[in-house]
């Protein structure tokens, strides 16, 4: 079960973060992974910019 697998995770201190194409992941991801803990990537394209974007804010 994902959900099972973040709590473990976090209890080990890591923080598990998805990116997602699903435009109906808002609706089920703040469940497993809370409301910060993912985000949506619309099209391929956008993938490097998006992540660059993630790392930066990921790491503060």
């Amino acid at each position: 079960d994902t959900r099972q697998a973040v709590i473990e995770a976090r209890s080990q201190g890591l923080v598990p973060f998805c990116i997602t194409i699903d435009k109906e992941a808002a609706d089920y991801l703040p469940y497993l992974f809370g409301a910060d803990g993912f985000a949506l990537v619309e099209r391929a394209g956008q993938l490097p910019e998006r992540l660059l974007q993630l790392y930066r804010r990921l790491r503060r």
